[in-house]
């Protein structure tokens, strides 16, 4: 079990103001109205005194603070209002995997038997909990105010009361509990101690014997070894050095035009490689447009079939209607139907023409379709 201050910080409207602590002692050191006094204070607000002094200063340009601290191996940060005495303390547990502080949840400044208070959850993370002392709770604050020494104190000869331990009798017995922790801590450290003692014996009798052993074998010494091996590994270095001159130099004198040469074929390889796509591209852009030329062919041959196959279909049949207008064929000689006044002959001839411009667009269709099949192979060799 043990208790170590890791950071307070003082939330600022602008920026932030923080001290770090280390293990061990700490001391804090410097002229006066200068802020000693104010960290030690705002820590122990923190830790759950009812109020701190006014420090008009730090009124006007801080919001919050912040105390960061580890509980055995666990990391803990509170987050309590300057100005709001009453307000909940805001409490977060650090997530080594995560990497940032969470499980965040308030606790209350009240008596350490209120369970949901922030005195109860430090002295029950310290095993210290329900404990009463000269019949009052022994609260989290009664230990720590012991961590630290006013300077007006330092060299008082009654800094802890101890001339009044009967008005007092609450100091003392928090001062044996500190002397309790320090004894568990400092018998857990002479446990240690002793397992590292006797792994120790261990490596040195390990040593003897391999020492023993290596004057036996009369093998050289552990420096000497590492002596030689540093020369050794310089004239590898030497040797590994030349070996790269060499083959630059050879690469020079022998394989100099091979290379050159070499660089003058990938050059002209390249350039014919970009017309060739350039041709290739100009073909398929060509290609499209034979493409778009055969559906046009194909599109008026279908056109004609079909006027051809209509004219047939009508010369089937003798009308006494027109299908046109829908009046009399006699009474056509003066009517505007266009149907009506047009001569059969001319429509047979109008077919011919028809089958003749079909023929053609066949012929074309046809020799557009052979140009388009000969670009393609082109293109594919």
């Amino acid at each position: 079990m043990k208790l170590l201050l890791k950071t307070l910080r003082l939330i600022g409207v602008r920026k932030n103001y923080e001290v770090h602590f280390h293990k061990g002692l700490n001391y804090i050191s410097g002229p006066t109205s200068t802020g000693k006094t104010a960290i030690l204070e705002l820590i122990d607000y923190a830790f759950g005194k009812t109020n701190h002094k006014s420090y008009i200063e730090i009124g006007e340009s801080c919001t919050d603070v912040e105390l960061e601290f580890y509980i055995s191996e666990n990391l803990y940060k509170i987050k309590r209002p300057l100005s709001a005495f009453k307000e909940p303390v805001l409490l977060q547990t650090y997530d080594s995997v995560k990497e940032k502080f969470t499980q965040a949840r308030t606790l209350e400044i009240d008596i350490p038997s209120n369970e949901k208070s922030l005195s109860y959850f430090l002295l029950s993370k310290l095993n210290l909990t329900n404990l009463i002392i000269r019949g009052g709770d022994f609260s989290f604050r009664d230990l720590f105010k012991f961590s630290y020494l006013k300077q007006t104190n330092i060299d008082n000869e009654n800094i802890l009361n101890e001339q009044n331990w009967a008005l007092n009798g609450k100091e003392k017995a928090t001062f044996e509990i500190i002397l309790d922790i320090y004894d568990s801590l400092l018998g857990d450290l002479q446990q240690s101690l002793k397992i590292e003692k006797e792994s120790l014996k261990v490596k040195e009798i390990r040593y003897e014997a391999v020492r023993e052993f290596l004057k036996t074998a009369e093998v050289e010494n552990y420096e000497t070894v590492q002596v030689k091996s540093v020369e050794i590994d310089s004239k590898l270095e030497d040797i590994n050095s030349k070996i790269e001159n060499y083959k630059s130099d050879i690469l020079k004198t022998e394989v100099g035009n091979d290379v050159n040469e070499l660089i003058v074929l990938i050059s002209d390889q390249k350039e014919k490689l970009s017309n060739l796509r350039n041709k290739f591209l100009d073909q398929e852009q060509y290609i499209q447009k034979l493409q778009l030329l055969e559906n046009q062919y194909f599109a008026d041959i279908e056109k004609i079939s079909e006027q051809i196959a209509g004219i047939k279909a009508i010369n089937k049949y003798e009308y006494l209607y027109c299908p046109n207008c829908l009046r009399p064929i006699s009474l056509h000689e003066e009517s505007s139907c266009l149907l009506c006044h047009q001569n059969m002959d001319d429509i047979v001839i109008e077919i011919d023409d028809l089958k003749k411009e079909r023929k053609n667009l066949q012929k074309r269709k046809m020799s557009f379709t052979l140009i388009l099949i000969q670009k393609k192979k082109k293109i594919l060799e």
